[in-house]
């Protein structure tokens, strides 16, 4: 398995904003980027994840441990430690397509 296929991410309709919302809630606070399309969203979404995965292992700084386990089921990370990890995104926080980074 891949570092970046460790974290949950899904696409959803914004009705309010008229545009597909792409999120992923291990890494991110929040919406993290939006498209037209479903699969594009998902695309950028799954191209922005494994950009973070692959920053943070180059500057060898902390992911969250998604691969720790506790009675045999997958440990979460807590809000606290996701936080910690990422240098906390807060919501809102727009990022750069494929890059992994706020703007």
């Amino acid at each position: 398995m891949k570092p970046e296929d460790l974290y949950h991410r899904f696409v959803r309709w914004s009705e309010e904003d008229q545009c597909y919302i792409g999120y992923c809630p291990d890494l991110y606070e929040g919406g993290v980027c939006h498209g037209e399309s479903e699969a594009d969203t998902y695309a950028r979404l799954c191209g922005i994840i494994l950009d973070e995965t692959e920053h943070r292992s180059a500057n060898a700084e902390t992911l969250a441990a998604m691969n720790e386990t506790v009675d045999g089921l997958p440990r979460y990370p807590t809000a606290a430690e996701a936080k910690a990890a990422l240098g906390f995104l807060p919501f809102g926080s727009v990022l750069a397509p494929g890059s992994g980074r706020t703007i």
